[in-house]
């Protein structure tokens, strides 16, 4: 039986590849795996976690839909917790 103890990988649309690369690289310390135009990945620095990040550009909607929403869900001695990621 699998027994998840992390994320592994996400992503993360923006609205400036730019602006939210240097947030991510200089202010929470990501690692840069990849970058080109329109997409970048980084590595979390303590664990093995990915993170893509993808310019959706400046008519991006400022909050995601309900259907691009998305729950991590972790599993823990039988229990369910649902945490919302927004």
């Amino acid at each position: 039986m699998i027994q998840p103890i992390t994320l592994s990988a996400t992503h993360m649309e923006c609205r400036n590849l730019e602006d939210s690369f240097a947030v991510m690289t200089e202010l929470l310390a990501f690692e840069k795996m990849s970058k080109e135009p329109g997409e970048a990945t980084l590595k979390h620095p303590n664990s093995p976690w990915v993170l893509v990040l993808h310019e959706a550009g400046a008519d991006a909607p400022a909050e995601a839909d309900a259907q691009s929403l998305g729950r991590a869900r972790a599993h823990h001695g039988g229990s369910r917790q649902s945490i919302r990621v927004s």
